[in-house]
């Protein structure tokens, strides 16, 4: 499978007090997550195993504060995720009201690697937003980022 369009980046897991200086110009292909909020991340999306989960990572700069479940609205929740307009619409008004910004449109690939899917690659509408894929394939769960290359 190609990487398309998608280029790996980096996450890097901070301390809570570290979480500040995220956007730093010296990690600029990296977001900053707390270890709390990644377990937050891992434990929704592992809740709705065996379907694909989903959500949105959301803050300042590079720094990663807050994680958004979202309902997976796909027909075929097995392999593909979606959410409605109204869920969307719903959680950028909540980001924007923390005055916060999207940062990573997150999803789960219950059997296959945490790499963007053809399918993914071809339905990605968020080039401004990482593209973060848990994967749960193995016996812990992977993850890796990708950003948009235009």
């Amino acid at each position: 499978m190609s990487q398309g369009r998608f280029r790996p980046v980096a996450l890097r897991q901070v301390d809570a007090g570290d979480a500040r200086d995220a956007g730093d110009v010296h990690h600029p292909d990296s977001l900053a997550i707390s270890a709390s909020l990644l377990h937050h991340t891992v434990t929704d999306l592992c809740n709705v195993l065996p379907e694909e989960g989903v959500g949105l990572w959301s803050g300042h700069g590079r720094d990663v504060r807050t994680w958004t479940f979202l309902p997976n609205a796909a027909q075929d929740r097995l392999v593909r995720y979606a959410v409605q307009p109204q869920d969307w619409i719903a959680v950028l008004r909540a980001v924007s009201s923390r005055g916060e910004i999207p940062l990573a449109l997150v999803h789960s690939h219950p059997t296959t690697p945490a790499v963007p899917s053809d399918y993914d690659q071809s339905h990605w509408h968020y080039p401004d937003l990482w593209c973060v894929i848990f994967s749960f394939a193995g016996e812990t769960p992977q993850c890796n980022a990708y950003k948009f290359g235009k």
